[in-house]
């Protein structure tokens, strides 16, 4: 559109760069548009909302896979790029909601952990399921854990005479739950604590030992890439499926319980780090300096938290392309009438939510580039992603509401971009590290940050200088409130009062969230200073933190 040539967007190095990128782009949405008409599956109501047929969607899933889309070597972390632009492509191919989720699981969480994680005999079968068309879930999720998946995990695998592993979950709270290709997942990477004998080699590793298996050590989470169709022929495996919900219908959510599975030593994932020797159960370290951590394994959840970022504003973006080819005429003065999206009011809102998601993108460019060339994800980046996940899903969903709201009743028609996308943005709210979960962790990490001890609290107080900013006063404010009370406190008196600042935890984060974007897109995109998506996203800003007070 001519319109287009003021937005700084538009100009400067983020221009070029998504220039570079238009082929890659474009052949990503011909080829995906490509593969499921040649697949002849029709799914009749994409955004899943009384659609059940997710066999249908599973067979989109695998025709793709089997078009060879994505390789195996497109799926390690210093070249994910080829997956990050499917991602931002999805919204533009106008795929079924539910294929866009089961594209992540597919290609970042299962088939991306195998392709970093993996021995050479692991990656290579990857390259076999890949070519074949086979599904694979990420199964960490449990009962027991809800959101804060990965600080618990009941299910263990416990080492065995032979050197085969255990799968098990023995409570009622271990059961693996809101596993998305639960059922029609042929593999699985399972999330299970490691389970070893108690024998002086392994005391070394100074692991506590099992309250639940007497005998054994307890080496925390680790990963295992299952063969789950196996274990459902040996019928240690149950799968169920979750009941109905608002949206994503046409994906199958499971539960799983496994039930005294015994799964071959190689399962393992070895990371690189450490290995389990097969006669006698020792943990090894391939180097003593560098030891296996779980977050090793999360670290494909935050490349998932970018991919979410970038298919929330896809999805956004394709709305916004859809409203305004919206050919409604409306009266507008005396025998005469205009397109609906061309009254100023609706092409406002238009253009406001096209120029914050504008920014946004610059955001996630960014992040996409940190993930890709980082020698390793520390905290920082870690946090960063985690911002992008934020603010990217709240501003689609605001302008998708706000859109909807506008252009009247043909928003509640079936031909309309709307249907079930708001349930769609919340399932990506809640998936890949539930958003309210990320929240309470920045806000922590900016007060801890910020060295606010209670005597720099004090003189901050009475000091004659104000704060220099809103999110400096809040985390003032929040130091103080949490900090005042929980003197010579317990632990649990300290959470509870931390969770009754709920406000001022909520506007710490999101300040935080906002400012920090604002300030790395500026510094990578100068071109945005002073322009209108600049002054947009600051109106965004504000709206934002008002709205999850």
């Amino acid at each position: 559109r001519s319109s287009d040539l003021g937005f700084a967007s538009r100009r400067g190095k983020f221009a070029r760069e998504v220039e570079a990128e238009l082929p890659d782009y474009a052949r990503a949405v011909t080829a995906m548009k490509q593969l499921i008409s040649d697949s002849g599956e029709v799914v009749s109501d994409q955004n899943g909302i009384s659609s059940t047929d997710f066999e249908s969607t599973a067979r989109l899933m695998k025709a793709i896979m089997k078009g060879n889309l994505v390789a195996g070597n497109d799926l390690t972390r210093s070249n994910m790029n080829k997956v990050f632009i499917i991602h931002r492509s999805l919204g533009a191919a106008s795929i079924p909601s539910a294929l866009a989720m089961r594209f992540t699981i597919q290609y970042n969480l299962f088939a991306g952990t195998i392709a970093n994680l993996g021995s050479t005999e692991q990656r290579e079968l990857l390259n076999e399921i890949l070519d074949k068309g086979e599904l694979g879930s990420f199964i960490l999720t449990e009962v027991g854990a809800g959101v804060v998946s990965g600080m618990i995990v009941e299910t263990v695998a416990l080492w065995q005479n032979g050197g085969s592993f255990k799968l098990h979950c023995p409570t009622e709270t271990s059961t693996k739950s809101w596993i998305c290709n639960g059922l029609t997942a042929k593999w699985g990477i399972v999330i299970a604590k490691l389970l070893l004998p108690d024998i002086a080699a392994n005391q070394q590793q100074k692991k506590r030992p099992s309250e639940a298996f007497p005998g054994f050590l307890d080496f925390g989470p680790h990963a295992f890439l299952v063969d789950l169709s196996t274990l459902d022929n040996a019928g240690t495996l149950t799968r169920t499926l979750m009941g109905g919900r608002t949206s994503f219908n046409n994906l199958d959510v499971a539960s799983l319980k496994f039930t005294n599975a015994t799964i071959p030593s190689n399962s393992l994932l070895s990371c690189g780090l450490s290995s389990v020797n097969e006669c006698d159960g020792t943990y090894q370290l391939v180097d003593a300096l560098k030891p296996f951590k779980f977050e090793i394994v999360a670290q494909r959840l935050l490349a998932g938290r970018i991919c979410i970022s970038g298919v929330s504003l896809s999805f956004l973006r394709n709305t916004i392309s859809q409203v305004r080819g919206y050919n409604r005429e409306v009266p507008f003065g005396k025998g005469k009438t205009q397109r609906l999206v061309e009254i100023p009011a609706l092409s406002a809102i238009l253009d406001e939510a096209e120029m914050v998601q504008a920014f946004l993108s610059a955001y996630v460019r960014i992040i996409e580039s940190k993930y890709r060339n980082a020698k390793e994800i520390n905290s920082k980046l870690a946090e960063d992603i985690a911002l992008a996940k934020m603010v990217c899903i709240e501003a689609a969903i605001y302008y998708t509401n706000k859109l909807k709201g506008a252009i009247g009743s043909w928003s509640l028609s079936a031909d309309s971009p709307f249907g079930g996308n708001i349930e769609n943005l919340f399932a990506y709210k809640f998936a890949e590290g539930d958003t309210n979960i990320l929240v309470q962790k920045v806000a922590k990490d900016v007060i801890v940050r910020s060295g606010l001890s209670f005597g720099n609290i004090l003189r901050a107080l009475f000091s004659p200088t104000l704060p220099s900013s809103s999110l400096a006063s809040a985390s003032l404010s929040l130091a103080w409130a949490v900090g005042f009370k929980t003197i010579g406190q317990s632990s649990e008196k300290k959470m509870r009062v931390w969770f009754g600042q709920h406000r001022l935890v909520k506007e710490v984060a999101w300040r935080h969230a906002t400012e920090t974007i604002r300030s790395r897109v500026l510094q990578k995109y100068p071109e945005f200073r002073g322009s209108a998506e600049l002054a947009f996203f600051d109106s965004f800003s504000e709206i934002l933190v008002r709205t999850q007070l």
